[in-house]
């Protein structure tokens, strides 16, 4: 079996006789199931490549046989007119050999026609106890278009919006912040009553672990209702966004958490509160798309997340497709470079409670930017094997200068007065021991670090890829955008540098393969359903004449590129431990380090070595420099670190913060402690999640 990139490379003998016989298939990258169903030629269909039928070299030219497997099509070819029987040639064979490289893109600056909405619901306590348990029942919707606020209320608020789009007999663009987890989920079914359901995809839905970026719904009409999440375009609160922004602000003196539900179906102010919430996003978006647009050159609006206005930014204006061209790898390749691809280094050194030990908080400056100027890999990967027989530090320095890439090692020894330098997945956890005899796969340049201070490797086999600073001119473009709204005051640019700086390297690194997606098949594609949730490969449940489906597959994007991604992050946790060791070679101790900050018992801000190598000229202005996170004269006096992200503080001021990610914390530095009193509440009007409540209280203990 071979996708079609492939055959022409496997044919042989009757090569040209098969050609012409199979002109009327659909051929190119991406075939898709509904290629074939256009073929007039008579043939079959496979839907398990586990149940080959008999197949003799006439029936592999007279009829087409294709095995449809996660969506795509291949095609079965006889062996007799294979080049290669073996096993080892024909799996070598059925890869995606093909690089592919990233094309240049063009601007999108075209303004879009802002439509915003929101949904609210009465919450009605279904299970009360540790875990509370609500049902959400949608009463009231809104939608804003700049000039006219239109509402439906009532228990078929959402049917009878539905109604109103299709018969406005036009295309939409509707957003709603945090929609995608949580409006949207409530119009499917009653969008699904307008959709063609006869299309294989009634519903184009894109998401990011659960998280709806986008639902464009295809109507009966002909026209297309397109749903979006402001939130994965700007993720922040629609409440700080409009304070940052200086628009208007939402109604902050309701709990629309705890609404009756006779309130939620007559009170004239939660109307007002959901008009001043569409307002509101509406107003946001305005701003976001004019500031980003006069900045970048190209408008945010055109796409789902932060991450891909970046990447439009990057490929459109930054990128020299010639000069550094960046490829799509093949599986094989991806996999194995993405082995030295990994996060930042977050790590507990000391666990407990410290009193009255001055500790002093520092973080970088737009960390990630700041290394993304470096030298990155670029071009296409060359493989090297049998790279055994290249020791001593000296050949292997030399080596890896004039071959940088990704390499696979064993790291034979670890100098023990050194902080450790390489991390390693244990258990799910990223953590940084003293490796012994280890095998993994390092990026050369921290392999080169490594050897200047003492660890030993043994070189086995890898990728090699020249560098250059392909990123630097569109990371000091993002900061320089950020500075100016800095000085300015200008609070929609400064959000949107920003946001467009944090999103703007992590999309390189994105796993194309074996994702958990949501899909949504039309009533003709049942055979399809079912063969695929018999096989495993996917979950699903009726809606109407559609099937909503968990599905595990492929996602083919086409401008990712993870030795960028990885590089990146490898720089990262190198300066990261570069200012671990500095410490450390002082006496410091480190307490706690998570990805571009560092707790530690040395103010470095006010040292003669280390302010003027880490503070820089800018004091922790500048991209790149380490910060001092508390005023001047403010340090910790009571911490406790439990563990990676899950940690709390009081300063020598009275004031207090807490973090435990995955749960609600108290708003950082808010109150100061009152005499007598162990801390004020945070939660004195937060009683409704006990679970984060009571984790949150033994966090501050």
């Amino acid at each position: 079996m071979y996708r079609d990139g492939c055959v022409d490379r496997a044919i042989q003998g009757n090569r040209l006789e098969f050609l012409s016989r199979r002109k009327h298939l659909p051929s190119g990258d991406g075939i898709k199931f509904r290629d074939v169903m256009g073929v007039d030629e008579p043939y079959d269909i496979l839907y398990d490549d586990r149940l080959v039928p008999y197949l003799s070299p006439k029936s592999t030219t007279t009829t087409c046989w294709f095995v449809y497997t996660n969506g795509h099509v291949g095609l079965l070819v006889h062996e007799e007119y294979l080049a290669e029987k073996s096993v080892f040639a024909l799996r070598k064979l059925s890869k995606k050999t093909v690089l592919h490289r990233i094309q240049s893109k063009n601007v999108d600056d075209d303004p879009i026609n802002i439509v915003t909405a929101d949904i609210e619901s009465y919450r009605q306590l279904m299970s009360p106890g540790s875990s509370n348990i609500y049902e959400h029942e949608p009463l009231l919707i809104g939608q804003y278009n700049g000039k006219k606020f239109i509402r439906f209320r009532g228990e078929n608020a959402l049917e009878d919006y539905c109604q109103y789009l299709s018969d406005a007999n036009k295309n939409w663009l509707i957003w709603f912040h945090n929609g995608g987890r949580y409006d949207v989920h409530f119009l499917f079914a009653p969008i699904l009553k307008f959709c063609n359901t006869t299309l294989d995809r009634p519903m184009e839905l894109r998401d990011l672990r659960g998280n709806l970026l986008e639902v464009k719904a295809r109507l009966d009409n002909g026209h297309t209702i397109t749903f979006r999440d402001s939130c994965s375009l700007i993720p922040e609160s629609l409440a700080k966004l409009a304070k940052d922004m200086g628009v208007t602000r939402k109604m902050e003196d309701i709990d629309i958490k705890n609404v009756s539900r006779e309130d939620m179906l007559t009170s004239p102010k939660i109307l007002e509160y959901n008009r001043l919430d569409c307002v509101s996003l509406h107003e946001v978006l305005e701003k976001y798309q004019s500031t980003s647009t006069k900045a970048f050159g190209t408008n945010p609006l055109h796409h789902v997340s932060a991450s891909s206005f970046a990447k439009k930014i990057f490929f459109s204006q930054y990128y020299d497709e010639d000069k550094y061209p960046l490829y799509i790898y093949p599986r094989h390749v991806r996999d194995f470079i993405a082995g030295a691809y990994s996060g930042g280094r977050n790590e507990v050194f000391h666990r407990g409670r410290f009193r009255d030990v001055p500790i002093v908080p520092y973080d970088f400056t737009t960390f990630y930017p700041s290394v993304g100027t470096q030298p990155i890999p670029y071009g296409a990967p060359k493989w090297l094997d049998n790279l055994g027989n290249i020791k001593g530090k000296d050949a292997m320095k030399k080596f890896l200068e004039a071959s940088p890439g990704f390499y696979e090692v064993d790291i034979l020894s670890t100098p023990r007065n050194k902080v450790p330098l390489h991390g390693i997945i244990h258990d799910h956890k990223y953590v940084f021991p003293h490796f012994v005899n280890c095998n993994t796969k390092i990026f050369s340049m921290e392999l080169l670090l490594g050897l200047s201070v003492g660890y030993r490797y043994r070189l086995l086999r890898g990728y090699t890829q020249p560098l250059a600073p392909i990123c630097a001119k569109f990371f000091k473009r993002m900061t320089k955008v950020r500075a100016k709204a800095k000085r300015k005051g200008l609070g929609a640019l400064d959000k949107t540098g920003k946001t467009t700086t944090n999103a703007a390297y992590g999309y390189f690194g994105f796993n194309p393969y074996d994702r958990n997606v949501l899909r949504m098949y039309g009533e003709n594609m049942v055979e399809h359903v079912e063969s695929l949730a018999d096989g495993g490969q996917l979950s699903y449940r009726k809606e109407g004449n559609a099937y909503i489906c968990y599905e595990r597959t492929d996602i083919l994007l086409s401008d990712i590129n993870v030795s960028v991604a990885a590089a990146i992050t490898s720089y990262a946790r190198m300066k990261l431990w570069e200012l671990l060791q500095d410490i450390t070679d002082i006496g410091g101790s480190i307490y706690y380090c998570d990805t571009d900050s560092v707790y530690s018992s040395i103010d470095i801000q006010e040292h003669p070595v280390l302010g003027p190598k880490w503070c820089g000229k800018g004091n922790g202005s500048n991209m790149g420099e380490l910060k001092r996170e508390l005023p001047k004269g403010e340090y910790i006096v009571d911490a406790v670190f439990v563990g990676c992200k899950t940690y709390g503080y009081v300063t020598n001021k009275g004031r207090y913060h807490t973090k435990s990610k995955g749960t609600k914390n108290p708003k950082p530095m808010e109150k100061p402690i009152k005499d007598g009193e162990l801390y004020d509440d945070p939660y004195e009007d937060y009683g409704r999640d006990v679970e984060e409540y009571g984790r949150n209280k033994d966090i501050k203990r």
